[in-house]
C-alpha cells in the first residue's frame, strides 16, 4: 500500500483544497502485462455493511480473458466496499476542511484522493455498476482527445458501458474504466494499468483501515490493537456510523464537524439510480 507521509496527511488536514482533474494530450494509459486474471487487493468485503464481493478469489488465477479483450478485475463488490467508502468518507470530513471530499451523490459514490486522483462508482438500478477516474490528476486534454481515450477505453465493452458519457460530464479526465456485471470486474488492459496505479483505499479493509487511523490519529498512530478495533468498527457500522464510534477513532476527529461528517456516511445507503 502507498505510504502518506505525517506531513503530508497533515497538511490535506489543514489546508489543502481539491486538486483539479485534468488530462494530457498525449496520455495513453500505459499497457498492461497481458495477464489472465488481475488481482486488486481485497478481502471479500469484510468490513463491511454487505457482504457481497467479486465471484472470483481474490488469488485467482487462469485463463479469464473475455470477449472483446476483457480482462476479469478481483476486487471487491460495489456491495462489500459499501461501508469502507462510507467510513473514509465521514473520517476524511470530520478530521479536515476539505469540503471536496469523498461523497455519495444521488446514487453514485466519489472517491477523492487527497492529492488529486480519482474515481467515481457509477450505479445502476440492476445492480451493475462502472468504475471510472484517474491515478494522474495532472492529465490535460482538450474535449477531443478525451473522447478519444474514452472510446479506446470501452472498445469492446457491453453495450451499458455507454452510460459513462451521461454519468460523467465530459471535462472529466479519464484514466480507466472498469465494469461491475453483478459477479465480476473486468476491463482492458490500459484501465488495469491505470487503476492500478490509484491509490483507492476502499478496495480492502487493510487500505481503508490504515487511513482512519492515520486521520483520527492526526497521523500519530498505526493500524494496531485498540486503534484498530475502533477503524475495524467505523467499517462495519459504514453507513450506520455513530458519533460515539466516529470520535473513537482519535483526536483528528473535530466534534463540530461529526454531524455532517454521519450525515455523509449515511448517503451511502440505497441502490443505483441510472
Amino acid at each position: 500500500m502507498e505510504q502518506i507521509s505525517r506531513r503530508t496527511v497533515l497538511t490535506a488536514m489543514g489546508a489543502l483544497g481539491t486538486m483539479t482533474v485534468a488530462g494530457c494530450a498525449d496520455d495513453e494509459p500505459s499497457q498492461l502485462d497481458p495477464s489472465s486474471t488481475h488481482v486488486v487487493e481485497g478481502d471479500g468485503g469484510s468490513g463491511s455493511s454487505a457482504s457481497g464481493s467479486s465471484s472470483a478469489g481474490s488469488e485467482g488465477s487462469g485463463d479469464a480473458s473475455s470477449e472483446g479483450g476483457m480482462r476479469q478485475v478481483q476486487l471487491d463488490s460495489p456491495d462489500a466496499m459499501r461501508g469502507r467508502w462510507a467510513a473514509y468518507t465521514a473520517v476524511v470530513l470530520a478530521a479536515s476542511d476539505n469540503s471536496e471530499s469523498s461523497r455519495a451523490e444521488d446514487g453514485d459514490w466519489i472517491f477523492q484522493h487527497e492529492l488529486g486522483p480519482w474515481a467515481m462508482l457509477v450505479r445502476f438500478k440492476d445492480g451493475k455498476a462502472l468504475l471510472a477516474g484517474h491515478a494522474n490528476a495532472d492529465i490535460v486534454r482538450d474535449l477531443t482527445q478525451e473522447k478519444k481515450i474514452r472510446r479506446a477505453l470501452v472498445a469492446g465493452a457491453p453495450k451499458w458501458w455507454g452510460a459513462l458519457d451521461t454519468a460523467l460530464p465530459d471535462t472529466a479526465r479519464i484514466g480507466f474504466v472498469l465494469g461491475w456485471d453483478g459477479k465480476t470486474w473486468q476491463g482492458l488492459a490500459p484501465s488495469v494499468s491505470n487503476f492500478d496505479a490509484l491509490p483507492f483505499y476502499p478496495k480492502s479493509q487493510q487500505a481503508c483501515g490504515e487511513q482512519l487511523v492515520m486521520w483520527g490519529s492526526k497521523a500519530e498512530g498505526s493500524y494496531t490493537g485498540s486503534a484498530k478495533a475502533a477503524a475495524d468498527a467505523a467499517m462495519r457500522a459504514g453507513t450506520q456510523l455513530t458519533a460515539a464510534q466516529l470520535k473513537k477513532l482519535g483526536p483528528g476527529i473535530q466534534s463540530a464537524r461529526v454531524k455532517g461528517a454521519l450525515t455523509a456516511a449515511k448517503a451511502y445507503e440505497g441502490k443505483g439510480k441510472h
